[in-house]
This record gives C-alpha cells, structure tokens and sequence, in this order.
C-alpha cells in the first residue's frame, strides 16, 4: 500500500461550500466514502485535500466516488481529482503540515486547528466521528500528536481534557458550541440525526456535571429545560465525553497560544 494525495478544485475559484452546515456535510461524505484508507483531510474555500492509503487502483476508484459526491453536494462545479503519490516519509511529513494548514494558506479567520473542515481535531482527540479512525501511523510510524499541534503552530505538549472547573468559566454557550464542534455538526444544527442528538446530549450530561445551569443549557442547544434534564441523565459514551473536554482544551491552548503571541508582539 502507498500514500496518495487527492485534491479537487473548482473550476470559478469560488468556494465549494457556502456555509458551516454544507462543509461539514462533505467531512461526513469523506469519511463514509474512504474510512478504510483515510489519513488526512482539509475542506477548505474551492479546495479539497485527501490522502487515503492504499494501492493506485484503490485511489482511483475512492477519486471517482468523492467527485461524485462533492459534484452533488457542491455549490459550484467540481474539477476532475487529481492524484499524486507520496513519495517518502519526508514527502508524507511535508504533507501533513500542508495540509493541517490550509486554512492559514487560503487566510480564513480561524486558527488552523480549529477549523471544522479539517482533520486536526480527529488527530488529537476533539472530535468523534463514529468509524473514523485516520491511519495516520501507518502512513507515519514516528507520529505523535503533539506534532500536529506543532504544524499548526501551537505548543508541543499533551493535550489534557477540560475539567469541570474550565466547564464552569466557560459557561453554557460555550459548553454547547464545543460539543457541536465535537460531534461534527453545525452549531445552529437542531432534529434528530444522530450526531446532533449527541453534540445536545454531551452539552446537557457535561453541564450537569459541573453544575451549569439547566435553562442555560438548554437555551443553548435549541431544547426546552425539560428535554435538557432528561438529556442530562443519559449515558454519554466515553470517546464522545472525551471529544467535547478535548475540544474544549484544543479552544483554550489556541487562546492562550494568541494571547501570548499578541503580548510578545506588544
């Protein structure tokens, strides 16, 4: 097996996916498409970025699905993919960084790490995208997360979890961006498709826990306070638990990274 990397772009520049909601649509269509050979991804403007491992067969048939699928879910045209072999793991080195920091290349006012088209989240814990799983080490023995973070520009330490006391600084808002942010959905998302329902269950069990208030919650996530509590009182599966406190800290490292970045400018 080998290491391709995948882009399409659009033939006016413009870009592929108007708004928050469609863009996370499309991560969702990736994933489903090429969850067995994925390691990286970007969304991003009139770009898409993947690699995937495995032979040049199978590269060429996961190219063809994904046209397909962003053809249909694009708002503009898509061009035809084009595939190109990672070469070495230098070459695989190179491409991680480039494309952990698209949204930096194409100046979207957003941190790298925190852009919901990309796959940073998924390489250090914050997000959980039932059957993603990057392969990220196959194609990179020696990868750790705490590189990621350093493409990106932040510090080379261990990610550790929100706790409660973060939970409460943070508040409710907060709290309910983050889990939507974590489960893959759009912030403004509401109905019943299972990641939603899960972003709304992890805001309403976390904030119960740190002892946030259930109307404030609730409002948050576009519930009445009577679903909030019965949430609230639900099993939260522990990667989806982990995700949420995960994104929460990936959220405070990229503050504080900028507030000290700022004050040494100053």
């Amino acid at each position: 097996m080998h290491p391709w990397h995948i882009t399409w772009a659009t033939e006016s520049r413009h870009p592929m996916f108007p708004d928050e909601a469609a863009r996370l649509a499309a991560v969702h269509k990736l994933v489903e498409l090429a969850r067995a050979e994925l390691v990286l991804f970007c969304i991003v403007d009139e770009h898409v970025h993947l690699v995937i491992l495995c032979d040049l067969s199978t590269a060429r048939r996961r190219a063809r699905a994904v046209t397909r699928a962003l053809r249909r879910l694009a708002a503009v045209r898509v061009d035809p993919a084009r595939i190109r072999p990672v070469n070495d793991r230098r070459h695989m080195e190179n491409v991680l960084g480039y494309v952990l920091t698209q949204p930096d290349h194409h100046g979207l006012p957003i941190h790298s790490a925190l852009w919901t088209g990309g796959c940073l989240p998924d390489l250090v814990g914050a997000r959980f995208i039932p059957g993603l799983d990057l392969r990220i080490t196959a194609a990179l023995p020696r990868f750790r997360k705490s590189e990621a973070l350093h493409k990106v520009g932040l510090p080379s330490r261990p990610l550790l979890p929100a706790d409660q006391d973060r939970i409460r600084a943070r508040g409710a808002h907060s709290l309910a961006q983050a889990a939507a942010a974590a489960m893959g959905v759009s912030p403004l998302a509401r109905g019943q498709q299972r990641p939603v329902v899960m972003a709304r269950r992890a805001a309403c069990v976390l904030a119960r826990e740190a002892g946030l208030s259930t109307v404030e919650v609730a409002s948050s996530v576009g519930c009445s306070p009577r679903t909030a509590r019965r949430l609230a009182t639900q099993r939260l599966p522990s990667p989806a638990r982990q995700a949420v406190l995960l994104r929460l800290a990936l959220e405070d490292l990229v503050a504080d990274n900028m507030l000290e970045a700022g004050t040494a400018r100053g």
